[in-house]
């Protein structure tokens, strides 16, 4: 079991900190566990399983698959339980898809603007729009984020390059 638990964290390309962090231990705890040195209480094992997916049996025995559901499966159970529109799916999925620096440029925009919202006396009337109004708003944010992103890399690039001139 101390395999298996190691090849899930690699698997899911976490250190041991993070892996830790998502079920509320330590990283000294997973190299313990990884290494042999400490058995797992069935709580634990439960809880490594239902965070990440697992199959109990795989997770006991290395019998079966290692994932006893699909991560997409799981998000389209959360948005059914949440009354999640098709939109509201396509938009998490389009979100989740993306690449991390370009879902936290997302978040910082979006955050920036609630900010600026909340500022206001009087709230916007936020117009009738479309699904592909909502579509082609959000992909225009994206892109619009994108070349923001891209343009900041650039002087980045350039300074590089001239340090490593200098330097030479």
């Amino acid at each position: 079991m101390h395999e298996r638990l190691r090849m899930l964290r690699e698997r899911e390309g976490l250190s041991r900190a993070a892996f830790g962090a998502r079920i509320g231990v330590s990283s000294d705890t997973i190299n313990n566990l990884e290494r042999g040195r400490s058995e797992f209480r069935d709580t634990f094992i439960k809880l490594i399983c239902s965070e990440f997916f697992v199959n109990e049996n795989w997770l006991r025995t290395g019998e079966g698959e290692m994932y006893s559901r699909s991560k997409t499966i799981a998000l389209d159970s959360f948005c059914k339980e949440h009354n999640a529109s098709s939109l509201d799916i396509r938009i998490m999925k389009a979100y989740f898809s993306a690449e991390p620096n370009i879902r936290h440029q997302f978040v910082e925009q979006f955050l920036k603007y609630i900010k600026e919202e909340s500022k206001e006396a009087e709230p916007k009337k936020v117009p009738d729009m479309s699904q592909d109004e909502i579509h082609d708003k959000a992909m225009e944010i994206a892109f619009e984020t994108e070349r923001q992103l891209s343009m900041e890399k650039k002087p980045m690039e350039g300074s590089s390059a001239s340090a490593t001139t200098q330097a030479g």
